[in-house]
C-alpha cells in the first residue's frame, strides 16, 4: 500500500523526472564554517560581521588557505550547505540557491532524488571534483534503492536505471567539467548537465581580485581581498586561459611572468594552467550552457607596471583564432559583453549552443528565465532560447554609503516609459522597497539613470525591469564611518 501510494504521489507531478539531480553551487556559493568553534566565515546573517570582513579583515585571515589545507590536509574549514541568504564580496554579490532547489525538487519524484553539493571552495576544482565523484556515486546508488524511486520505474519498466542531471552555476560547472572527464564511468551515468555562468575559460575578473588594482570599490581596503585572494587555488582556477593580454600591437594569452607580477601565486598559478590543460568541457553530457550577457564586463586587460587595467571589450577572432585587424594594422575591439564577471564566450565552450539571457552573475542561479530553462532539461522539455526583452545593462556601485544618494544607470533602453526600478531590503524580501527611483532619459538616447538613497546599513538588491526578468544586482551600504 505504501508503495503504491508513492507511485500515486510520483504520477502527481507533472513531467516529474525519476533521474537524480546534483546541484553545484559557485566561487563563494557554499557557506563555509570553522570546524573547531562552529563559527560560520561565509554566508553570514549580521550586516555588522559582513562589513567589518572587508573593512578590517576580520574572518578573512582565517579563510585564508593553509599549506597544509594546498597539501590535502583539509577539514579545518567546512562546507555547510548552500547559501541559503545574500552574500556580498567586492565587485560581486551572491544571491542564495534557494529559488534554485525549490523549483528542482517540483521537478522530481521525490525531493530525495536531489543532492546540494557545498564543497570549499576555497580549495581546488580538482581537489573539489574527487569530493563530487565519492559523493555523487553514493547518492546515486542510494537513489536507486529509494522507495520513490522504485515505485516509479515500475510505472515506466523501459526506461532503465535512474541516472543523474548535474545543475552548475559558475565555477561549479568546472567542477562538473573536471569530474566527469577523470571519471569516465560516472559521466556515463549522467543524463544531461546543464551550466550557468561558468567560466570555461576562466575571467578577468580574477586577475583584478588578485591585481587589487582596478575595478574594486574605492573605500575598502583592498589588502584584506589580495592577501586572501592570492592563498586561494580556487580563485586561481579562475584565471582567464585564453588571449586576454592586450600589448602595443596584439592580444596574447598571460605568461607566468605576466601572472606572477599581476599577484597571483606562482605555484598556483602553475597548478591551474596544467588543470587547465586537462580540462575538456565537451566530457559534460548532453550539455546546456546558460550564458548572461548585456551587462558591462571586463574581457581583456592592459598590465602596466604590475597593475592590471581592466578593459570593457574583447576581440573578434576568425576560424583560425587570428584576431581581426583595422586598417592601421591594430586589433579592432568588440565589446561582446558577459554577465558582469564572465565573458560571454568564455561561458561558452567549443562546439556548444549557448542560450543567452539578460541577467547578472551572481542572480544567473535564480533568475526566472534560468529556472526555466533548468525545468525544461528535467522534464525532457525541448526549449528555445531565454532571450528576454530588451537586453538592458545596469550599472550600479558595489558599496554605496547610508543617507547619500547613489546613481543607478540603465544602457541599450528601447523604451524608457518600460523601464522600472525598485531597490529592496536583500535579506527582508517580504518588505516593501525601501526606494523607487525614477530613471530619466539622459543625454545618450539609449540610456536612462536616476539615484536611490537607503538609510540603514545592510545588503540592497536593485533590480530593473525591462523585460520578463529584472536584471538584479546586490549592493552593500556601510555608515559613513565605514565607507571613509
Amino acid at each position: 500500500m505504501g508503495e503504491d501510494r508513492l507511485a500515486q504521489s510520483s504520477a502527481a507531478r507533472r513531467h516529474a523526472t525519476r533521474d537524480a539531480v546534483v546541484v553545484l553551487p559557485g566561487v563563494m556559493g557554499s557557506n563555509l564554517v570553522e570546524d573547531a568553534t562552529g563559527r560560520r566565515l561565509w554566508g553570514v546573517l549580521e550586516i555588522a560581521r559582513l562589513t567589518a570582513r572587508w573593512r578590517d579583515g576580520r574572518d578573512l585571515a582565517t579563510l585564508a588557505v593553509t599549506e597544509d589545507e594546498r597539501d590535502g590536509k583539509v577539514g579545518r574549514i567546512r562546507p555547510d550547505g548552500l547559501l541559503s541568504t545574500p552574500e556580498w564580496a567586492p565587485s560581486l554579490g551572491l544571491e542564495p540557491y534557494s529559488n534554485l532547489m525549490r523549483e528542482i525538487r517540483a521537478c522530481v519524484v521525490h525531493p530525495d532524488a536531489v543532492l546540494p553539493f557545498d564543497y570549499d571552495w576555497r580549495l581546488s576544482v580538482e581537489f573539489n571534483a574527487g569530493l563530487l565523484a565519492e559523493r555523487l556515486s553514493r547518492h546515486l546508488e542510494r537513489w536507486r534503492e529509494h522507495p520513490a524511486q522504485m515505485a516509479a520505474r515500475r510505472s515506466a519498466p523501459d526506461e532503465g536505471d535512474a541516472r543523474v542531471v548535474l545543475v552548475a552555476h559558475s565555477m561549479g560547472g568546472l567542477v562538473a567539467a573536471s569530474m566527469c572527464a577523470r571519471r569516465p564511468d560516472l559521466a556515463a551515468q549522467v543524463r544531461a548537465s546543464v551550466t550557468l555562468g561558468t567560466p570555461f575559460e576562466g575571467a578577468v575578473k580574477a586577475t583584478v581580485i588578485l591585481n587589487a588594482g582596478r575595478g574594486l570599490p574605492v573605500r575598502l581596503d583592498k589588502k584584506h581581498m589580495q592577501e586572501l585572494a592570492r592563498t586561494l587555488p580556487g580563485l586561481h582556477d579562475l584565471l582567464p586561459t585564453y588571449r586576454c593580454l592586450v600589448t602595443d600591437d596584439d592580444v596574447v594569452a598571460l605568461s607566468r611572468g605576466d601572472l606572477a607580477a599581476l599577484g597571483a601565486d606562482p605555484d598556483l598559478a602553475e597548478r591551474s594552467a596544467v588543470f587547465h590543460r586537462h580540462l575538456d568541457a565537451a566530457a559534460l553530457p548532453e550539455h546546456t550552457a546558460v550564458v548572461g550577457y548585456g551587462q558591462e564586463t571586463a574581457q581583456s586587460l592592459r598590465l602596466r607596471n604590475g597593475t592590471v587595467e581592466a578593459l570593457f571589450h574583447g576581440f573578434r577572432r576568425d576560424g583560425a583564432d587570428r584576431v581581426h585587424r583595422g586598417e592601421d594594422g591594430r586589433p579592432v575591439p568588440v565589446d561582446h559583453t558577459g554577465d558582469g564577471t564572465v565573458f560571454r564566450y568564455s561561458a561558452t565552450p567549443p562546439g556548444r549552443k549557448a542560450v543567452p539571457i539578460v541577467q547578472d552573475h551572481g542572480a544567473l542561479a535564480a533568475t526566472g528565465s534560468a529556472l526555466d530553462i533548468v525545468r525544461g532539461v528535467l522534464e525532457e522539455i525541448p526549449r528555445g532560447s531565454a532571450l528576454d526583452g530588451t537586453g538592458v545593462r545596469v550599472r550600479v556601485p558595489d558599496l554605496v554609503t547610508v543617507g547619500e544618494p547613489f546613481e543607478i544607470s540603465v544602457d541599450s533602453v528601447q523604451d524608457p516609459l518600460a523601464v522600472t526600478c525598485t531597490v529592496e531590503d536583500a535579506r527582508h524580501e517580504r518588505r516593501p522597497p525601501v526606494d523607487t527611483p525614477r530613471l530619466l532619459r539622459t543625454g545618450d538616447a539609449e540610456t536612462v539613470a536616476g539615484t536611490a538613497t537607503v538609510h540603514d546599513a545592510g545588503l540592497y538588491r536593485v533590480a530593473v525591469a525591462a523585460g520578463v526578468d529584472p536584471v538584479t544586482r546586490l549592493v552593500l551600504a556601510v555608515p559613513p564611518a565605514s565607507a571613509a
